[in-house]
């Protein structure tokens, strides 16, 4: 499946065939331009991007959260992530969130340290 396809299939359908990419499409689209000016936009789509996946990931398979990730994510998504009831939805957002531990940066990193002390 080309890129076009899944970010075809992915977006919204309207009357007459008219469809709306999914704003995860968009925010890429627009990151991508590098223009000062779509900044605003930026920010509200990756506002709403970030409350949809907190809402969708406590509640999806495996597949669909490595889905949503595979399109968005941050270390607030995954810690939605890890309210998930199936323990390989849980284990995928922590690996994720130790890569970007690695990485260094501080919010996965007391993400995880609040997560390890909710199981000890």
């Amino acid at each position: 499946m080309t890129d076009f396809d899944r970010v075809w299939s992915l977006g919204s359908k309207f009357e007459d065939e008219v469809r709306l990419p999914h704003e995860a499409d968009i925010l890429v689209t627009k990151m991508n331009t590098g223009r000062d000016r779509d900044e605003s936009d930026m920010q509200f789509l990756e506002a709403r991007v970030r409350r949809r996946f907190s809402e969708q990931l406590p509640l999806c398979t495996l597949d669909e959260a490595k889905s949503l990730l595979s399109r968005y994510m941050d270390p607030s998504v995954l810690e939605a992530a890890l309210k998930n009831p199936n323990a390989a939805v849980r284990d995928h957002a922590v690996a994720l969130l130790e890569q970007f531990e690695a990485e260094g940066d501080p919010y996965s990193r007391d993400i995880l340290l609040r997560w390890q002390k909710s199981w000890s």
